[in-house]
């Protein structure tokens, strides 16, 4: 929470961000390894034996989260244009983007805390991101 409102902090006086962070590609650097330690960092794990017999709640998840929970996400940004402070360039980008952004290891974390099937959870979020990762964003960045 304190570097989202740093952040917003940050947008909001208007600072420029340093080059070195579209030169060095630290964004991306961030993307595709915090998840990773997100995930391990917490104590969880994964066993691939499970992820062949999860094949319909993965296809169900994907179609859910990256088909309507993404449809739902631009039909709420478009609705802002009917009020006075519409979603637009930048922001709708970013809302866009934040559109097709996977489950978040908190889910498997809560499945863990509370017993309920935490292997299974661990095996959807970690192919729901990797497939984010690897399909959908390059897509989505494409696209916006």
């Amino acid at each position: 929470m304190p570097v989202g409102l740093a952040g917003i902090a940050l947008s909001a006086l208007a600072v420029a961000r340093p080059p070195q962070i579209s030169a060095w590609h630290i964004v991306d650097v961030l993307v595709y390894s915090v998840t990773p330690m997100a995930f391990f960092g917490i104590g969880l794990g994964l066993h691939f034996s499970r992820i062949q017999s999860l094949w319909r709640m993965l296809i169900g998840l994907a179609i859910v989260r990256f088909g309507l929970g993404a449809i739902l996400a631009l039909i709420l940004a478009w609705l802002t244009w009917l009020t006075p402070w519409p979603m637009r360039d930048l922001r709708f980008k970013v809302y866009f983007i934040e559109g097709f952004v996977p489950t978040a290891v908190t889910m498997v974390a809560v499945a863990n805390m509370f017993g309920l099937r935490p292997q299974e959870a661990s095996a959807l979020f970690v192919v729901n991101t990797t497939m984010y990762l690897v399909f959908v964003l390059p897509l989505v960045l494409w696209l916006g």
